[in-house]
């Protein structure tokens, strides 16, 4: 298809040209005669021009030679025109020749694309016919699917209601077997614990009889002894009863679990139900789909008719017509292809849909097979404890009555040597246990009899469920022999139609390869590009995975430095606080010299201001030393009575923010030099706590401020009923040497404040 619509392109664009050429031609050949002509007439005018100018001019004899000259140039363009003349008939027949040979062309031309389009028509009406065909076959094959899919599920819903109701039958039977079997085990209890009971009370007339009898023989220990066991016996028989009892209701738990089992499988078997229905809907939208399908195919055939009546109309029309039609059925052609596609599609999904629902009825078949055994092991376990209960029911029945026997036996004839002085009463006794003897005779036959009739009973019945269960098995054996049989017939079918669509979708497929091919070769360079991108997506990872791994190590390592380096780091910091040492030592001697004046002044201030404040101590009744502490007392000092002048306050204030001022200069100084002791300080910060604390002190020693000394004076300052006027610390005399530290002028700017703060505390009592 595509080289027919290569050729037809090709063709089109050379009667194109020709058409062109064939135009030019004709507008070169006008153009020429339009010149020629054109020309003819301007010389005609000029020789009229020039004969009525000579004539005005009235010279014959220039006339005359005018005459001949233009006599002989009219002569010479005679020639040319002659010459130019045969020229163009030439050329004319040239043309006419190119005309009758480009005719015969263009009418080879439309041949050619009237065969063209008659190889088209046809290839259109194969290409209907295969549609047809492929559509009847489609529509064929979704209605076998249809019904194959309608009857498999008609036939799997009656097994499934089937298997539903045989198992609600078998499980009401096993209910009512396993109820009946339990009101009857709970009558012989009944009847056991009533005899029992019996038994008791006529063992206590007994032991009461022989208390009697033992008051009148001290003899007859070993009776008492024995019917002691003999009560020991009927209370262990009625423990065994009791825990018989309990067996009975463990039972009864268990037909409840199983009745709750059946109401599961009931919900399963509904919940297959719907899966059925929900897959009719589907079936039933498939029909819908392969109905409009049908539809769809229908209108793609009319117009295709409607197409070839305009066909046949359009034939004595332009060509340009005739290629409108070609688009139109290029385009027709390539919409039914991509319906032919959608179908396609449509055909697998319709596929896929039934190997789903095939998978979902795989499944069920599985789980009621499963059921089926698990019901199956629940009998068979269900027997196996009732057959251990009766075997342990006659077990312990057999072995109390024979010991008592046994032991009664003995009683008797110990009793006829011991008592001899109390025969007649032992006589009757002896009747009493004859009596007693033929009953439970009597009662041990009956019960052997109910035994053996029970036994029977449930001979009979587990002989009938073989029977049914031998039936049930062989029903089923050939119920699956008959579905083999139509399985394997429905699969040869199958097999001969999928050969039959394989024949046919091989001859498609060869089509369709090289379209996949070049698909192929697409989703090759994009599998290509994808697994770049996730090459380098896990080199990422892998690189990112190193780099954590990396990241550890170091972590790891630094802290194996850090600890490694914990002497090293004290000996750095050592040197560095002896270089910032020799560095405020270089810059302060080249302050020294400034501020050595400003400190004299400052000190002689200072000294007048103490002399000052020693005075008005003094004058309070007590001299202060620095190293004794001011008390405090509840009542109002001495200086009460005394006012402060206003020119002494002020002054005071005046020295002391000319003296803050200095404070805040000298720190911004410190803090300029303390750059370095920063960095220090934040390496030790992450250093470990041991190089931590002896960093700390060391940077204190250096800077002025220890650790200790800063906990003490915050300690001290918090505690507003305690001052020291004075610190602790011995202070060196500034005017002995001029290496004058922060430290001292910090220690007299302390001492001042506490003696202001103590002076404006005075003033506020007062």
């Amino acid at each position: 298809r595509e080289r027919l619509e290569k050729e037809k392109e090709i063709l089109e664009e050379r009667a194109e040209r020709r058409v062109e050429i064939l135009k030019n031609l004709g507008a070169e050949l006008t153009s020429h005669c339009v010149r020629s002509t054109g020309g003819e007439e301007e010389e005609e005018r000029r020789k009229r021009q020039r004969e009525e100018e000579e004539e005005d001019r009235g010279e014959p004899a220039k006339k005359r030679v005018v005459l001949e000259e233009e006599i002989l140039r009219l002569n010479v363009e005679n020639n040319k025109k002659e010459e130019t003349i045969v020229q163009l008939r030439e050329r004319g027949e040239r043309v006419e020749e190119e005309l009758r040979r480009r005719a015969e062309e263009v009418e080879k031309e439309q041949m050619k694309v009237e065969k063209e389009r008659i190889r088209v028509e046809e290839e259109l009406r194969r290409r209907e016919e295969e549609v047809e065909k492929e559509r009847t076959r489609l529509e064929e094959e979704v209605e076998k699917e249809r019904m194959r899919v309608e009857e498999e599920l008609r036939r799997r819903e009656e097994e499934v209601e089937k298997e539903r109701m045989r198992w609600e039958e078998e499980v009401e039977k096993e209910r009512m077997r396993v109820a009946e079997e339990l009101r009857r085990r709970e009558e012989e209890v009944e009847k056991e614990r009533m005899r029992v009971e019996e038994e008791l009370r006529r063992r206590e007339e007994e032991v009461k009889k022989e208390q009697k009898l033992k008051d009148e023989c001290p003899g007859c220990a070993s009776l008492f002894s024995s019917l002691q066991t003999d009560q020991r016996e009927s209370c262990r028989l009625t423990k065994e009863n009791k825990a018989l009892i309990n067996g009975m209701f463990q039972l009864q738990t268990q037909v409840t679990e199983l009745q709750k089992q059946l109401i599961e499988q009931t919900g399963r078997s509904d919940s297959l139900s719907e899966q059925l229905n929900t897959s009719k809907t589907r079936l039933q939208q498939l029909e819908s789909q392969s109905e409009e399908k049908t539809n769809i195919v229908k209108s793609l055939t009319q117009e295709v008719g409607h197409l070839r009546q305009e066909v046949k109309e359009g034939e004595g029309q332009s060509s340009s017509v005739f290629h409108a039609s070609m688009e139109q059925l290029k385009k027709e052609s390539e919409a039914a292809l991509q319906r032919l596609a959608q179908t396609c599609q449509l055909m697998e999904e319709l596929q896929r849909e039934k190997n789903r629902l095939e998978e979902t009825l795989t499944h069920s078949e599985k789980r009621c097979e499963r059921l089926t055994e698990e019901l199956a092991n629940q009998k068979a376990e269900f027997c196996g404890q009732l057959q251990s209960l009766k075997a342990e029911l006659e077990s312990e029945r057999g072995a109390p009555r024979g010991g008592l026997k046994e032991r009664r036996g003995d009683l008797l004839e110990e009793t006829l040597l011991q008592t001899k002085i109390v025969r007649q009463e032992l006589e009757r006794l002896k009747e009493n246990l004859q009596r007693e003897e033929e009953e439970n005779l009597q009662e041990e036959e009956n019960l052997q009899r109910e035994e053996e009739e029970n036994l029977q009973r449930e001979g009979e019945e587990n002989l009938q469920r073989e029977e049914n269960l031998q039936r049930e098995e062989e029903e089923n054996l050939q119920s699956e022999g008959e579905e083999n049989l139509q399985r394997e017939e429905n699969l040869q079918r199958e097999g001969e139609e999928n050969l039959q669509r394989e024949e046919e979708e091989n001859l498609q497929e060869e089509e369709n390869l090289q379209r996949e091919e070049n698909l192929q070769r697409e989703e090759e360079e994009n599998l290509q590009k994808e697994e770049n991108l996730q090459r380098e997506e896990e080199e990422n990872l892998q690189r990112e995975e190193e780099e954590n791994l990396q990241e550890e190590e170091n972590l790891q390592r630094e802290e194996q430095v850090d600890e490694e380096r914990t002497v090293s780091v004290v000996e750095e910091l050592k040197q560095e606080i002896q270089r910032v040492q020799e560095r405020r030592e270089e810059q302060g001697r080249s302050r020294r010299s400034r501020e050595f004046e400003a400190v004299k002044k400052e000190m002689e201030r200072l000294k007048e201001r103490k002399t000052q404040t020693q005075s008005v101590l003094r004058s309070g009744g007590r001299v202060l030393h620095p190293e004794q502490d001011v008390p405090v007392s509840s009542l109002r000092s001495n200086m009460a009575d005394r006012k402060r002048k206003s020119s002494e306050v002020q002054d005071l204030v005046f020295s002391e923010n000319k003296r803050n001022r200095l404070r805040t200069n000298k720190r911004n100084k410190q803090e300029q030099k303390d750059g370095t002791l920063q960095k220090i300080g934040d390496l030790i910060q992450n250093s470990p706590s041991r190089l931590r604390s002896k960093a700390k002190t060391i940077i204190g020693l250096v800077s002025g401020h220890p650790v200790e000394k800063e906990t003490v004076t915050t300690a001290t300052k918090l505690r507003r009923g305690r001052r020291k006027l004075f610190q602790s610390g011995v202070s060196s005399p500034l005017l002995d040497s001029p290496q004058m530290s922060a430290v001292a002028e910090e220690e007299k700017e302390s001492d001042h404040l506490i003696i202001k703060r103590q002076l404006r505390s005075k003033t506020c009592r007062k």
